[in-house]
């Protein structure tokens, strides 16, 4: 029964296909559109292991209006109509999290542990702006394959990406008796981390042309850590952005 429906669903997808290719003019076409979501976004975690993990907006932080928290990528590649076309894209993604909570990760032999710092004198302040943090930082390359649709003052978008691993640290900031303590994990070091190397998500963007008002949401369906050698926690960025997303046809 689920065979005859999955046959029933790409037959229509080929038929319409096909339908919209004798409409309109089949194209190939190189470097023709660009992507990039930074803005007014947010990044966070959902999972088994999520709430340990919360995230904050405090300080700008979780990508919340940082110019340096972003999906950005190039349509390397599309194939399609000036309607209805597939692309495929290379570029960089660099996710910032910022937690709620003042989390200590170490990696123990292989296997992260997390706690929420216990010493009393480490004080990492409560208001927006303060000095206090405890942040995840990772860069990857991401490569979107995205169906993408030009409907009257609308354009959407929605696909797989493959996201490789490229670099990652942790930072801690707080006072102690007033004076600035910083601990950074650096990239030699959390590159011993079991971080999954190679990851697929999901992506889906609807721009409103005329306004350029753009919202976007991306959810990694692999783990960020490696199967029982972490919390278990899956990455998920929204973001809203104008005139971010460029795309020619």
């Amino acid at each position: 029964m689920m065979k005859t429906k999955l046959y029933t669903l790409i037959t229509l997808l080929f038929f319409l296909n096909n339908l919209l290719i004798a409409q309109n003019e089949f194209k190939f076409r190189a470097f023709d559109g660009s992507r990039c979501d930074f803005g007014m976004s947010y990044n966070f975690f959902v999972g088994p292991d999520a709430e340990d993990f919360r995230t904050t907006i405090n300080g700008f932080g979780s990508g919340f209006l940082d110019l340096f928290s972003f999906r950005a990528s190039t349509d390397v590649v599309t194939l399609g109509t000036r309607d209805v076309f597939l692309s495929l894209g290379a570029g960089v993604a660099i996710s910032k999290y910022k937690f709620s909570e003042n989390l200590i990760i170490s990696n123990e032999n292989g296997l992260v542990t997390w706690e929420v710092d216990p010493d009393p004198s480490h004080d990492y302040g409560t208001g927006f702006f303060s000095y206090g943090k405890s942040k995840l930082v990772s860069t990857t390359l991401t490569f979107p394959v995205n169906m993408n649709f030009d409907v009257g003052e609308f354009f959407l978008s929605a696909g797989v990406t493959y996201d490789r691993y490229l670099t990652g640290k942790l930072k801690r900031k707080f006072k102690v008796n007033g004076s600035k303590e910083k601990v950074v994990v650096k990239n030699d070091q959390f590159n011993d981390f079991p971080v999954n190397r190679d990851k697929f998500g999901l992506g889906f963007m609807i721009m409103h042309k005329p306004s350029g008002l753009n919202i976007g949401a991306t959810y990694m369906m692999t783990p960020y850590f490696r199967e029982g050698l972490g919390p278990e926690l899956n990455e998920m960025r929204i973001s809203v952005s104008y005139e971010l997303s460029r795309i020619k046809h």
